[in-house]
């Protein structure tokens, strides 16, 4: 059945809440403006089975009518309708009735009145608005575009970019010993950074893959797991990103007394712990809160952190890695967005069952959600918020980032692979959205992002004549001296990542005795 809004007026505010209408009896209008406002009238019974013919407070009203009762739904139309009702709405209990009964056409005809249909739960709220009530029902078109698709869009590339960003400047910084890899640095950057295998990617691919499908079908159970996981894993994203912006501050820099306490022994400042505390509540806090309208600000900052802090953390090696991993993550992506519909139980995308909450009033945390700016049918019943998961924020981040380090190896000058790159994941996502709009169903972002960021860097590549480097993540390296030929070469990123960047490993090692 088509859905509409019911807008209820009360002694104590207003409030819209979702409804089914049958358009067969009579239509209703599309705006709120235009929609008649009509008193909220209560029969007795309540269940309308009897006639109120004779009641005049029934009169041009909006009868009110709960789904129980010897009488059938018809029945209860036809009673509105004698009343002079112009408006039947039934309350109904979403176990046992969850649909409108049919009629024949010349029944339909016989009944000139709005029917709509509301659960129970909603009535019980908007009742709370204080008499007299008042309602409008309406059926707004919904949105060509809505603007909070922007704000998902800024928020995405901002991580993105600045993700990228960082990674490229920590590389940097780890090569910034008198234009040579120094032992330390060496040493640093193998410890702070995550290398990516190529069985690391077969490994992580089947693994989502599962995880997916475990949600999929025990999501009421595994939901509460990844609550669990998301919210220590934003603790730590949360801590480094806050850190780094507070190492800009002198104070707080003094170190806590000396002590036997294991997780204080090494004295860290003083600010670093209360930083910690902070964090650790802003995920406590978040937990408590995930349910409530305004958690979706928390959820974000969380969320935009922990990205952050990963596409820092991990490193892709070389080319040939980067389009392994988002060429398989694309094909799992169209999968289970465009195929399981077809064989599902409700012939619904498992992707996009599994993001939404599956029914469940728990929903996934790894998700950039941003409330629907605009008021319509669709995001007051199904879908108040667009959604943006954090795979499509990761993935080809953490390509831009691989780009941002070959150009901080490569001293390219404008950082070209890095600024093409994060322009494309910008184009591609804006595509993402169109193709969004003139669809109407979600879209697998991966299908627009990973050809955008990977045609971006492979073009720059080709015309500078570097794909070779690119591909196999290995950059020539100027020397003073004559080099010999095991010195020509430095290792991107610091990761050994198959049988064929074996020799990699060894060149880092010459250049750091050299």
């Amino acid at each position: 059945m088509p859905l509409a809004i019911l807008h209820i007026e009360g002694a104590r505010g207003s409030a819209d809440t979702c409804a089914e209408y049958k358009p067969h009896f009579s239509s209703i209008p599309m705006t709120l403006a235009n929609t008649p406002k009509f008193k909220i009238f209560l029969p007795t019974p309540s269940n309308g089975c009897d006639s109120y013919n004779d009641n005049p407070a029934a009169v041009n009203s909006s009868a009110f009518i709960t789904g129980d009762g010897n009488c059938t739904q018809n029945d209860k139309y036809r009673n509105a309708y004698h009343g002079h009702a112009k408006q039947a709405i039934i309350i109904a209990d979403r176990k046992a009735m969850k649909v409108f009964s049919e009629m024949s056409k010349d029944e339909y005809k016989q009944i000139h009145i709005q029917v709509g249909m509301i659960a129970d739960l909603s009535w019980l709220k908007v009742k709370e608005l204080g008499e007299p009530l008042y309602a409008q029902l309406y059926h707004p078109h919904d949105p060509i575009f809505d603007p909070n698709l922007i704000v998902i869009w800024l928020i995405a590339v901002f991580t993105v970019c600045t993700g990228a960003y960082w990674c490229g400047k920590s590389l940097e910084k780890s090569l910034e010993s008198d234009d040579h890899i120094s032992t330390t640095n060496n040493a640093d950057d193998e410890v702070n950074n995550f290398p990516i295998t190529t069985v690391m990617v077969v490994v992580f691919v089947l693994m989502i893959c599962t995880v997916l499908l475990l949600l999929y079908f025990f999501y009421k159970y595994l939901i509460y797991v990844v609550l669990f996981l998301f919210a220590i894993a934003s603790i730590s994203g949360t801590y480094e990103c806050l850190s780094a912006l507070m190492s800009f501050l002198d104070c707080g820099r003094c170190r806590v007394p000396e002590n036997n306490l294991p997780i204080l022994k090494d004295r860290p400042e003083v600010r670093n712990i209360i930083l910690f505390l902070f964090c650790v509540g802003l995920s406590i806090t978040w937990v408590i809160v995930r349910n409530e309208s305004y958690s979706w600000i928390l959820q974000d900052f969380l969320g935009i952190c922990f990205c952050i802090s990963l596409i820092k953390l991990i490193r892709l090696p070389n080319l040939k890695i980067s389009a392994m991993l988002l060429m398989a993550l694309l094909v799992y992506d169209i999968f289970f967005v465009f195929i399981t519909p077809f064989f599902s139980a409700h012939g619904k995308s498992v992707m996009v069952e599994v993001a939404t909450g599956n029914g469940s009033n728990e929903h996934l945390p790894m998700v950039i959600k941003v409330p629907k700016i605009i008021k319509s049918v669709l995001s007051l019943c199904e879908r108040p918020y667009s959604l943006l998961g954090f795979g499509d924020i990761l993935l080809p981040g953490l390509f831009v980032a691989f780009c941002h380090n070959f150009d901080v190896i490569a001293k390219t000058k404008y950082r070209v692979y890095f600024v093409a790159t994060s322009i494309a994941y910008g184009i591609g996502l804006a595509a993402t959205f169109v193709a969004l709009i003139l669809m109407k169903i979600g879209q697998p972002a991966l299908l627009y992002l990973a050809p955008s960021v990977l045609l971006a860097c492979v073009i720059v590549g080709a015309l500078r004549g570097e794909l070779s480097a690119l591909w196999k993540g290995r950059v020539d390296v100027a020397t003073s001296a004559p080099p010999t030929d095991a010195e020509q070469q430095r290792p991107l990123g610091g990761s050994i990542s198959d049988n064929e960047d074996l020799d990699m490993a060894e060149n880092r090692k010459l250049l750091n005795d050299k």
